[in-house]
């Protein structure tokens, strides 16, 4: 399992993919609705900000239980303002994962996630919803083969193995598109947040 071991050190990686690929398209039209979802690309891009902040804050706490975090990014911020939210949040969520013991747990709606959990989250947010943007902005994000295949087995076991392009089993795994031999997935999939050593190889939604 340790092939599918997710890190701070991706999260800020992601980060720097996102950014450099979001600043370039700062002039277009952020209130275009964005295909297959109910927002538009400023409001997903708020998602993907308050999704690092929200993490960030359950980690460093060892939250047991959903906590109340504040996360709404203030509504008079420009897309450069959003931006630097982004990143000044995600690098806050990246240091508090190198500052997690490898024990420490903490709650998700999926489960008592550990570090690993969590970067694979905070990758899998960054990217699918930068992606999401690019779509409606008629720009293609070149989305990280070997890191969507990490993200994958970390947060999707259940499904594994996939017989595709590993670019294609995230976004397929994210809902995002069908595959020739699987369906697109419904908005009822889910993650497995928790430790990989707690899998039983079952599909806990099954």
């Amino acid at each position: 399992m340790s092939s599918a071991l997710v890190t701070a050190d991706d999260v800020v990686a992601t980060r720097d993919l996102v950014l450099g690929f979001l600043r370039p398209l700062r002039g277009r039209d952020w209130q275009t609705a964005v295909p297959d979802l109910e927002w538009n690309c400023e409001e997903t891009l708020r998602h993907a900000i308050n999704t690092q902040l929200w993490y960030a804050a359950h980690l460093a706490s060892r939250a047991t239980r959903r906590l109340a975090v504040w996360r709404d990014v203030s509504p008079g911020l420009d897309v450069d303002g959003l931006l630097d939210n982004l990143e000044a949040h995600t690098s806050v969520l990246a240091a508090v994962i190198r500052d997690a013991p490898p024990e420490a747990r903490s709650w998700h709606n999926s489960g008592m996630t550990d570090a690993s959990g969590y970067s694979a989250m905070a990758c899998s947010e960054l990217l699918v919803h930068t992606w999401d943007i690019g779509r409606a902005l008629d720009a293609s994000l070149p989305l990280p083969g070997e890191l969507c295949g990490r993200v994958v087995s970390r947060l999707f076991p259940m499904w594994l193995p996939i017989d595709a392009a590993p670019e294609d089993a995230f976004l397929w795994c994210n809902g995002r598109m069908a595959l020739p031999d699987r369906p697109r997935l419904g908005p009822d999939w889910g993650w497995w947040s928790r430790p990989l050593e707690e899998w039983d190889g079952t599909d806990p939604d099954a």
